[in-house]
């Protein structure tokens, strides 16, 4: 369910679940997370079957989830810190990026920082700034209450930033370049906004 940002509390919270119950974690063959984790210990799912056992609502804590035995299958979002508590450390390692993706992403910061150095002979602080917006300004997620936030809230949060800090790079990462790439046009030539285009979500994450 959802996109990396979700799939990160799923895997989390199932895998203290299935530690704490003395249960082993699976997720699919193909799950997208094993393309960004090299350190992932769940088995690959191999015809598995199980009792769907739901959270009461979501992003609401299900303690019920916590004493379960046989064969489960956990849903849906499981965005609570009490499901992992205790496991942060573990959990970190299981999320422990694969080479390639850390590489590429360390890339694309020095090439940022580079930039910036020879613009302005000083280096900069990086903040980073997620901007979501394609599913959230759907007519489906406004009558369900979702809202994108406005140029106008970005361009304060970035004000904000650039007060606190003399020499600042806002490192964006979008689902939606183009909307981004116009409103920051200027701040993107002048080298305080940089925005890769090839990023992938485990980059952005990274």
């Amino acid at each position: 369910i959802g996109r990396l940002g979700n799939w990160l509390f799923q895997y989390a919270s199932s895998y203290a679940i299935a530690e704490k119950s003395n249960h082993r974690l699976v997720i699919a063959k193909r799950h997208e997370l094993r393309n960004f984790f090299k350190g992932l210990t769940a088995r690959e799912d191999a015809g598995f079957e199980g009792a769907e056992h739901k959270e009461l609502q979501s992003m609401i804590y299900t303690p019920g989830l916590q004493s379960l035995t046989g064969n489960v299958t956990l849903c849906c979002y499981l965005q609570s810190w009490k499901y992992f508590e205790g496991f942060e450390d573990k959990v970190r390692q299981e999320f422990t990026f694969k080479d390639a993706i850390r590489m590429r992403a360390t890339k694309q910061l020095n090439d940022c920082q580079s930039r910036y150095i020879e613009k302005f002979d000083a280096t900069p602080v990086f903040v980073g700034v997620h901007v979501r917006r394609r599913d959230v300004i759907s007519r489906v997620a406004k009558r369900n209450g979702f809202v994108a936030a406005p140029a106008s809230y970005l361009k304060r949060a970035m004000t904000f930033y650039s007060n606190r800090y003399h020499h600042v790079v806002f490192v964006l990462a979008s689902d939606d370049h183009r909307w981004c790439s116009t409103l920051l046009s200027k701040e993107i030539s002048d080298g305080t906004v940089c925005m890769p285009e090839t990023r992938s979500a485990g980059e952005d994450l990274c």
